[in-house]
Formats: C-alpha cells, sequence, structure tokens
C-alpha cells in the first residue's frame, strides 16, 4: 500500500519507488483498524502458528494492528474461530519494481527500523507526535511515507522520507536489485520538539538551484517546518 511512488530509468529499464506506507480505512461509523488480541478472542491456529500462545500476547503479536475485515469470501479463521490469517498494515520499507512488469526486484524488509532502532535524538519507533518508545511498532512503524529519485551523472539515488520517526534514508539505487543504503538525515528533530512529520520531497537539480548546489526539500506535517537540504557529493 504504497503512499508516493517515484520513477527513473537505468539501462532502457523503467524503475518504480515506492514508499510502503500503508494505510487503513477509518471512515465515520466504519475502522477496520483492530489488535490482534481482540480480533482473535479464540487465539491463533496452531496448525499455522506454531507458537500461538505466546504470539497472542501482548509480548508477541497481540498489539499488532490488523483489519477485521480481509479479502471477500475469507474469514481468516478455521472451524473452532481461531485465527488463521492476519493482514496489517504497510511494509515499514521501500521496494523496487520493473515497470514493464510490474515484478519486485528489491525490497529493504526491516532495514528502516533496523536503522533507527538507536537514534540518539528520539526513541525507538516513536511517533511523530510523542517521544514513546515503541509507540508505532504496532503500527507502521517508521512508516515510509515521501520518494524522490534522483541522478547525478550516471548514478542514482532514492531519498525516503519517514513520517513518523521523522528523517530522510538515502539509498544508492542504480542496480535496483542490490540497492544500497548511504546515509540517513535526521532533521533537527529532538524528543518533541524540531522538525517532525515529513510529509513530502522535492528534489531541486544543481541546474535549477538558486546556489548552484542540488537541494532536498523536505515538507515536515506535524511541526509545520519545511527543510532545505544541501547535498554534497562525495564522488
Amino acid at each position: 500500500m504504497p503512499d508516493a511512488m517515484a520513477a527513473y530509468s537505468v539501462g532502457g529499464r523503467t524503475l518504480l519507488v515506492t514508499a510502503n506506507e500503508g494505510d487503513a480505512r477509518d471512515w465515520p461509523g466504519f475502522n477496520e483498524e483492530v489488535r490482534v488480541r481482540a480480533h482473535c478472542p479464540q487465539g491463533l491456529d496452531p496448525a499455522v502458528f506454531p507458537n500461538a500462545a505466546a504470539l497472542i500476547m501482548d509480548s508477541g503479536l497481540g498489539r499488532l494492528l490488523v483489519t477485521n475485515t480481509p479479502n471477500a469470501g475469507q474469514t481468516g479463521r478455521n472451524a473452532a474461530g481461531q485465527c488463521t490469517e492476519l493482514f496489517s498494515f504497510g511494509a515499514r520499507s521501500f521496494s523496487i519494481w520493473d515497470a514493464s512488469n510490474l515484478q519486485q526486484v528489491y525490497d529493504s524488509g526491516d532495514e528502516l527500523e533496523q536503522r533507527t532502532r538507536a537514534l540518539p535524538k528520539v526513541a525507538f519507533n516513536a511517533s511523530h507526535n510523542n517521544n514513546t518508545l515503541d509507540a508505532r511498532s504496532p503500527s507502521k512503524g517508521p512508516e515510509p511515507e515521501a520518494v524522490v529519485v534522483a541522478q547525478f551523472g550516471n548514478r542514482h539515488f532514492a531519498f525516503i522520507g519517514l513520517e513518523r520517526v521523522g528523517g530522510v534514508m538515502v539509498y544508492e539505487v542504480t542496480n535496483p536489485a542490490e540497492a544500497r543504503f548511504v546515509t540517513y538525515f535526521n532533521g533537527t528533530r529532538n524528543g518533541v520538539t524540531g522538525d517532525r512529520g515529513p510529509e513530502g520531497l522535492t528534489f531541486i537539480p544543481a541546474v535549477q538551484s538558486p546556489n548552484g548546489r542540488p537541494l532536498l526539500v523536505v515538507a515536515n506535517e506535524i511541526s509545520g517546518t519545511t527543510r532545505i537540504l544541501q547535498i554534497n557529493l562525495g564522488f
């Protein structure tokens, strides 16, 4: 469930980069988000979840938010009412896809959370309006929200904004199947102060920049601030 997409071309092939935020339906009179412990009052099917008794606890999957409305025709439960399937929101990652056939060629997996688990000025998986440890762990984690791709010479870089924990991840995506982490910038966030909630990114190439240097503009939803970052190339 990407919230933003960007396209770039390498070797005559067009690639799509998606920021996999994920989002639940929350409308007047209908909200599909429910915690696993409430969604599965009869527990988890041990044939599907071998450690079902432990997983249903809050220390396992109990607090994870999942949908209470799975795909049409699916109940997600066995005859005893135990849950056999759980559908959560967002992949907590960014992905790269071949635009010609929509085959995934790369996904960052849990690396965004691995990279942000020991930040000096914000607790792990804190939200953008608090500094509470693990506040976002049951719900979409750092929440990849925005993405742009920039080209420097023959190299391509993806910039991914993390809405909740904040900051911008940078990956080189020249070889899409072997995207590699370059750096992470958390802006001026310090607990509940500074830049928080990056919602949109805009890249300004050097030829269009007022100072002749490539720039990245970060719009922060919660703090209501706009940060302009100068990109200093190291190659």
